[in-house]
């Protein structure tokens, strides 16, 4: 009596639209009624002729880009905020990293999507990074940096108060780490977690935190309303 969600990927031709293959990953029995939609965000990340797939509905996967054949599906606690809730694949580790549930990461084997490690972080998980020199970047309301091999953290910058919490997605650029918060810019050291400079205030400058996005020599900022 309940809709059954039913979650797949198509490819298509760039040029003409037409369609290459169509791979259906799975389907999901939901409680919610008819009139409410129960797919929020389902986002792809490709590396090295692998298609990586992650969606809100607890379901992973690895098709080869050109065929669409699955080489691995993976199924997980769903995460329980909306997205995205796309998997950050690190083929230097051999890794593929995602969130999973409201308050953990996961590392999955890239070759056959079996667990790894999962560490949970408190105060909720909203957003992977990058990978950089053995370390996955990780914010929820805090700022956290991992050790790929084991998911032990290396750093951490913890919000205690909202005005501290983050705002939006950061950024990794180099060996450093942008860190959005409500009237702050903060910009830390990769490797250590330690400021670069004095944070750059926001608030005097008309604005607040949000998503953060480079471009060329410039740094891009989208604002978040709260």
């Amino acid at each position: 009596g309940h809709p059954q969600v039913q979650m797949g990927v198509a490819c298509f031709d760039t040029v003409s639209g037409k369609r290459i293959w169509h791979q259906q990953l799975g389907a999901a029995a939901t409680d919610v009624e008819e009139s409410m939609n129960v797919v929020t965000h389902n986002v792809l990340s490709l590396a090295d002729g692998t298609l990586f797939y992650s969606g809100d509905l607890g379901l992973t996967a690895a098709l080869d880009a050109k065929t669409g054949t699955i080489h691995w599906i993976n199924v997980h606690t769903a995460p329980a905020h909306t997205g995205p809730h796309a998997c950050l694949p690190d083929l230097a580790s051999g890794q593929v990293f995602l969130c999973s549930g409201t308050d953990s990461v996961m590392a999955l084997d890239a070759t056959d999507g079996r667990p790894l490690w999962q560490r949970v972080l408190p105060g909720g998980l909203r957003h992977l990074l990058g990978v950089r020199h053995g370390l996955l970047i990780a914010t929820g309301r805090s700022l956290w940096a991992l050790e790929t091999a084991n998911g032990r953290i290396a750093w951490q910058r913890l919000a205690r108060q909202a005005h501290q919490q983050t705002t939006g997605r950061g950024l990794v650029a180099g060996q450093t780490v942008f860190w959005p918060t409500r009237n702050l810019l903060h910009l830390l050291d990769l490797t250590t977690g330690q400021p670069q400079r004095q944070p750059l205030r926001l608030d005097v400058r008309g604005c607040s935190g949000g998503n953060l996005l480079l471009s060329g020599n410039r740094l891009v900022l989208s604002l978040i309303h709260i």
